[in-house]
């Protein structure tokens, strides 16, 4: 659009030479640096949290590989199920501890030396208490024992004539602790107090109490009191012969032998909290068993020793253990990938982004210039791109595969925000970028496409948030069978031939395919619990927003009712006809409904100034011109700081701050001229002083509220309001708003600037429509 004053600055300021110099110009400046670095930093995480230097595993759970499928590296994997074998196997080896404790063997050692040492003090066999000699019978095997008074006086007298020497009694003890050593370090039971499933029966582990990090590897035929007792006494002749005669060694050891054995006690106990930590590390010192698999090697789905290896085939499911060997020989293959493969890749990844930013930037500036000259309005939607990117990345894994989740958040996101037509290009941008990253391919593309294409056409006036539920359930009708369509269109079968012939259906197929339909209604569910949190973030106003800054009862709204009737007044009527007008251009109707419902709120500071709220004369006449001015500049002001100070959003800001653009006050200051030239002074004046301080209309809706007020304003001035008058008025109002620049830093095309006019024509004459006159009645 051109203006004088637009003329005179490109007189001033020659165009550039050549297309090239134009687009030097413009990559020089401050924002598009800007630019360049927020694409770049994107660009830079999205191949860093894809990682983009290679290749994305390409395989999913139940998808059908369409050959067998072989090891393009050498690579190795863990044998689960063998390892699990060699530590169950060393759990079950794992020697059962028992606790030692000799101090039953020291107290039966001490009762042996006393008691000993009462047969030895009797005068004679016939004074010994009854049943003292009876422990100390000899034991005659095959033959039943004696109880011929005279045999045992003859044993006993021969007892303790081998004991008459001096010192043999300590000798005696000496014998007894070495014929019981082995007892003491080894320890005694008479039954195992474990099974065969919690450690093995021929050989425990011994450890004692006083001696807290030593232990015996013994066997149970050593510990076990039936099976030692023949080898006591053996023990315990060889330990006296050391002591005495050989004769009274003998004698000794017969009759030592029975009391002993009868009486030996238990001193193992079984220590279940030690055998099951002796159990644990021995499974823990067994390392991982892993497969060798070399290149061109055939993929064994099964990794055990008991089974027959079988290789991943064409035509079957993969299942889960199919996948770990899978991303086994994937990682492998990344691993074993030189730098000039990387660099490759990474250049192919970072391509296919630059070309994605450039294509969306030549959209955007060409259809969506506001947007592509807001830095931060851009830079919002670079940033949720990116972050839509990432989390597609972490969520398309197995165990949630929710990709289609955050796309179409994203299209739902901008489709709300902005418009269709943007969000279907970037929705089809995100979805191209997301499906290479997982290695999905075309049938992932196709169905994030057209799902989120849907969501986009049905986002439109979103005003409650039971329409996101069914604009979800609608997505989800056209995601099920897409999703089922494209994957049988790839070659994925629907029906699946089993080793013995028969068929059965994929049922992994349809479980994919009304997944992607569930995910899609999930999102919708989620994009209704997100909304405020992302309007407040982001700086997305929705319908629903707006329908609720609308309500009269809104605090600001409430005060200009009762301050400034005549302006709130004035603000329904500007509604009206903006609202009409900017359907008729496809811009944004609510939005500049609820925008004019607020453009004036800096009047009610001074109402009494305005025309349309004054009712006791005109205020204005006894004041200059240029203090009127002043006080007709500063609603704007006034609106701007009561708009923020009511956290008004900012697009809603935007339409106080513009609706006047930088045009002039010709009231006032053609007042000042003539009060110029009555006072003999040359009639120029800086008409800065006189013009609103802007800045002009930066969007269609703010342009269409501008002429909206305007004609409103001066409609009714109108002695006679006929269609023509109405129509003069409202084309020269626009033409003078258009040739005074106002319109130059918007996308307002000609075309849509008649339209707007005629809307504005159509709806003033609604406005003054003649009505019938009745007849005064009778009576």
């Amino acid at each position: 659009m051109s203006s004088a004053g637009s003329r005179r600055i490109r007189a001033i300021a020659p165009a550039p030479r050549s297309p090239w110099e134009r687009v030097v110009r413009a990559a020089s400046s401050r924002e598009s640096r800007l630019k360049v670095l927020v694409c770049t930093l994107s660009a830079l995480a999205m191949w860093l949290g894809t990682n983009g230097w290679a290749p994305p595993f390409p395989f999913r759970l139940g998808q059908t590989p369409h050959r067998d499928l072989v090891a393009r590296v050498p690579f190795s994997v863990l044998d689960e199920q063998a390892t699990r074998n060699a530590r169950y196997e060393a759990r079950r080896q794992s020697l059962c501890v028992y606790d030692n404790q000799p101090q039953p063997l020291a107290e039966l050692q001490q009762s042996l030396v006393d008691q000993v040492l009462a047969l030895k003090s009797a005068a004679s066999f016939d004074e010994l208490p009854a049943g003292a000699w009876e422990p100390y019978r000899e034991i005659v095997v095959d033959a039943p024992p004696t109880s011929d008074p005279s045999d045992q006086k003859r044993a006993y007298g021969a007892f303790v004539e081998a004991l008459e020497t001096d010192g043999n009694l300590a000798k005696l003890k000496r014998a007894v602790e070495v014929a019981l050593l082995d007892f003491e370090r080894n320890g005694l039971l008479r039954t195992l107090s474990h099974t065969a499933e919690e450690g093995p029966l021929s050989e425990i582990r011994v450890v004692r109490a006083d001696a807290p990090g030593t232990s015996r590897r013994v066997n149970t035929s050593d510990v076990r009191i039936d099976e030692i007792a023949d080898r006591l006494l053996p023990r315990l002749r060889t330990a006296l012969i050391a002591e005495f005669t050989e004769e009274d060694a003998g004698i000794l050891a017969r009759h030592l032998y029975p009391r002993i054995r009868n009486a030996l006690p238990e001193t193992l106990s079984f220590d279940r909290a030690a055998t099951a930590a002796a159990r644990a590390d021995a499974e823990r010192q067994v390392e991982p068993i892993a497969r060798q698999f070399d290149v061109g090697m055939r993929l064994e789905r099964r990794l055990t020793d008991s089974t027959e290896p079988d290789a991943i085939r064409g035509g079957e499911p993969l299942d889960a253990d199919d996948l770990k060997l899978l991303r086994a020989e994937h990682q492998a293959f990344v691993a074993a990938m030189g730098i000039w493969e990387r660099t490759l890749y990474s250049l192919a990844d970072l391509g296919m982004f630059a070309a994605i930013f450039l294509l969306c930037g030549a959209y955007l500036h060409y259809r969506e210039p506001e947007i592509f000259a807001d830095v931060s309005r851009l830079s919002g939607l670079i940033v949720m791109f990116t972050v839509t990117v990432l989390t597609v990345y972490v969520v398309s894994r197995d165990d949630w595969r929710a990709e289609l989740i955050p796309v179409l958040l994203f299209t739902m996101i901008v489709s709300t925000a902005y418009r269709h037509e943007l969000a279907l290009m970037l929705a089809a941008a995100v979805s191209l970028v997301c499906a290479f990253s997982i290695g999905q391919g075309l049938p992932e593309l196709v169905i994030l496409v057209g799902t989120s294409a849907t969501a986009s056409f049905l986002c439109g006036a979103i005003r409650n948030r039971t329409r996101l539920v069914w604009v979800g359930v609608a997505a989800a009708s056209i995601a099920t069978p897409t999703a089922l369509g494209v994957h049988v269109l790839a070659g994925q079968p629907i029906v699946l031939e089993l080793p013995d012939g028969s068929l059965e259906p994929n049922l992994a197929l349809l479980r994919n395919a009304i997944w992607f339909g569930v995910s899609a209604i999930l999102g919708a569910f989620v994009m209704a619990a997100l909304l405020p949190f992302l309007e407040k973030t982001f700086g997305i106003h929705t319908d629903m927003r707006l329908l609720e800054l609308g309500v009269p009862s809104h605090p600001l709204l409430q005060s200009l009712i009762l301050r400034a009737p005549g302006t709130y007044n004035h603000s329904i009527n500007v509604a009206n006809l903006a609202e009409e007008a900017a359907k008729q251009i496809g811009a944004n109707s609510l939005l500049c409904r609820v925008g004019a419902y607020f453009h004036d709120i800096g009047k009610m500071c001074k109402p009494e100034y305005f025309v349309e709220n004054q009712t006791d004369g005109n205020k204005h006449t006894s004041l200059n011109p240029q203090m009127s001015t002043l006080i007709i500049l500063s609603h704007v002001k006034d609106g701007v700081e009561l708009a923020r100070e009511h956290r008004l959003p900012q697009r809603i800001v935007d339409f106080i701050e513009q609706h006047h653009g930088t045009t002039l006050v010709e009231y006032f200051y053609e007042q000042a001229r003539r009060q110029q030239v009555e006072a003999g002074n040359s009639p120029d004046l800086n008409q800065g002083n006189f013009r609103y301080p802007g800045p002009r209309p930066q969007s269609k809706e703010t342009a269409v509220l501008m002429l909206a007020d305007a004609c409103e304003s001066a409609s009714r001035t109108l002695v006679d309001p006929t269609p023509a008058r109405i129509e003069n008025l409202v084309r020269d109002i626009s033409r003078k708003k258009l040739y005074d620049g106002q319109f130059d830093e918007c996308s307002l095309t000609l075309r849509e600037l008649r339209l707007i006019e005629m809307s504005l024509i159509k709806t003033i004459n609604a406005m003054f429509h003649a009505r019938v006159r009745y007849p005064e009645l009778t009576s």
